[in-house]
């Protein structure tokens, strides 16, 4: 009796592992001749003015005004308080809409660093040109005011991208403690 009872609930549920659905409405769309490509384009540095409005507030550490890396840089544990205004800035060519205040407790101490002083420091590169990665997302700003923390590092590679016309670009990959 108590094997009959097994076979008989293993049956009942072998339908619950399978992967068909009785919807006859279903229709795949894995693959069609007539499907084309599609561009996606992050940022367009050409169509950008130096004066246009960011969508980020910005960004503010213990009255410091600091780039969106370092915002994203922060341990909530060490956030005191944050509170956002919403009047308008303009710094360093850029126009926000917003302002956003972050205060940290006292015993934080970050590190700032730039790139190019992280670069000094951590490599030894040539003159071929540089290109930044931070968190898988390549920096497009000014290296020497671009501030970075430098406690918030885990890791960072070193690597040589050669171009179809032969030249070498120094690639920086900055990987960020999580």
């Amino acid at each position: 009796m108590k094997n009959a009872l097994v076979i008989i609930t293993l049956i009942a549920s072998l339908p619950l592992f399978s992967q068909i659905t009785n919807n006859k409405n279903t229709t795949s769309n894995t693959y069609s001749e007539n499907l084309g490509i599609k561009i996606f384009q992050e940022n367009d540095t050409t169509s950008k003015s130096n004066n246009s409005k960011s969508k980020s507030p910005a960004f503010f550490i213990n009255g410091v005004f600091a780039n969106e890396t370092i915002f994203k840089q922060l341990n909530p544990l060490n956030i005191d308080s944050m509170y956002i205004e919403n009047t308008g800035l303009e710094k360093e060519g850029r126009v926000y809409k917003s302002k956003l205040f972050v205060e940290m407790n006292s015993e934080y101490a970050p590190s700032y660093v730039t790139l190019k002083a992280l670069v000094n420091k951590y490599l030894d590169l040539n003159t071929d040109p540089i290109i930044f990665q931070f968190d898988n997302k390549i920096i497009d700003v000014d290296f020497e005011k671009y501030l970075i923390d430098e406690k918030f590092i885990f890791k960072i590679i070193k690597s040589k991208i050669k171009t179809s016309n032969g030249i070498e670009i120094n690639l920086v990959e900055i990987f960020p403690k999580t």
